[in-house]
């Protein structure tokens, strides 16, 4: 079992070549203990669990892996791997991020989708959307569509129409098909660019590919209307999401009365209370 802790020293060499962002005073060191007996008992790795999560600072949290890794019977669990490697991408840690997703390798761990979103999510932070992209297309194992559709809401946050498209496109390429939530994400994104009745075509697109549209989507042309000021296209995807069997949620009533009072129509909204 390796070691860490936070004494400086040369890290080693990243499994993928990033760019990386300010440097965090966050060091590691790995030591191989004498000897291991097995994984620590259930109740035990919950317990480090708890304190993990309930401690904010990264560097604390390296200090309390360093201390338990010096018992010889201790093993981590993938979890704590998990938990850890959240925490530092947090504090945008990444070449510490990836060195624990090394030492789980090494320990057998499978990296599971926990590990893979708080790097998107780092790389999100830092303005790295190519780094991002290249994460998931590039450095992955096949991935299902829940990976490539955290990755797309990364995008849609940041603003990367371009790698939105191209990665969209990319999963077509790779047989990912699109769910819901990848269709709401693009929705979204359209809505954002001022695309609303663009978004509103890809109701087809979801009907051509045997999905069907949720609550969200419909919100989200909703509010798409609302803020372009058009407050009856709005009420026109009302009408066709209860023809679809779709219920009127209190998100949704909500993005009406504003667009009523956008427009002064304070007796209109009035209607909705």
């Amino acid at each position: 079992m390796h070691r860490v802790c936070s004494a400086p020293r040369a890290e080693p060499p990243c499994p993928c070549h990033v760019r990386v962002g300010p440097p965090l005073p966050l060091r590691v060191r790995w030591r191989r203990a004498e000897a291991r007996h097995g994984p620590l008992r259930a109740a035990d790795q919950e317990q480090l669990l708890t304190a993990l999560r309930e401690q904010p600072d990264p560097d604390t949290v390296l200090r309390m892996l360093n201390a338990v890794l010096a018992w010889n019977d201790f093993a981590p669990g993938p979890e704590v791997y998990e938990e850890i490697i959240r925490k530092l991408g947090a504090a945008g840690a990444l070449d510490l991020m990836k060195v624990l997703v090394a030492e789980m390798r090494r320990e057998g761990h499978q990296v599971k989708l926990g590990v893979v979103h708080s790097f998107l999510d780092c790389y999100a932070r830092q303005q790295l959307f190519d780094d991002a992209v290249d994460l998931v297309l590039n450095q992955l194992d096949p991935l299902h569509g829940g990976v490539y559709n955290h990755l797309l809401n990364v995008l849609v946050e940041g603003s990367e129409m371009k790698l939105l498209e191209w990665v969209y496109s990319e999963m077509g390429a790779r047989g990912i098909k699109p769910d819901v939530v990848t269709f709401n994400t693009l929705m979204k994104a359209l809505c954002r660019a001022h695309q609303v009745r663009t978004a509103v075509l890809m109701l087809e697109e979801m009907s051509s590919r045997g999905v069907a549209p949720d609550e969200t989507t419909f919100t989200t042309l909703m509010q798409g209307f609302v803020e372009e000021g058009s407050i009856e296209a709005a009420l026109r995807v009302k009408a066709r999401m209860l023809e679809m069997g779709c219920s009127l949620t209190k998100v949704m009533v909500n993005v009406l009365i504003n667009g009523y009072c956008k427009l002064g129509r304070v007796k209109d909204a009035l209607g909705y209370m």
